[in-house]
């Protein structure tokens, strides 16, 4: 949800507007700030990094796993991170990734920890 901040009914129709440009990109992971939420007065762009996404995640998991599970959730994502990189834009990871990450911690954990991956 965008707020558009204003009163005026010709003003919300140009947000509006500039949100429905931004959408696809804004779900995609890709982080938008609009013209009139910045004091530069242009939208700007800033694509969201996995490690960016994960610290997000984590705060919403937090409210609602056990203790135990959001440690090995902290654990499991700081190892993902280890192999793709914490910088990697999230619209680039893919399922390929996640086996190369599988198969690198498949030495050190057993199968069972593994499906929980």
């Amino acid at each position: 949800m965008i707020a558009l901040n204003t009163d005026s009914k010709t003003t919300a129709r140009i947000r509006h507007s500039e949100v429905e440009k931004n959408e696809k990109d804004i779900k995609n992971g890709i982080d938008v700030s609009f013209s009139w939420e910045n004091d530069e007065g242009i939208t700007l762009v800033k694509q969201l990094s996995y490690d960016d996404t994960i610290k997000q995640w984590l705060e919403i998991k937090a409210i609602n796993v056990s203790e135990g599970t959001h440690r090995r959730y902290i654990i499991t994502m700081k190892a993902f991170m280890n192999v793709v990189g914490d910088v990697t834009p999230l619209p680039s990871i893919t399922n390929q990734n996640i086996e190369d990450f599988k198969r690198f911690y498949s030495k050190f954990h057993t199968p069972a920890v593994l499906t929980l991956i």
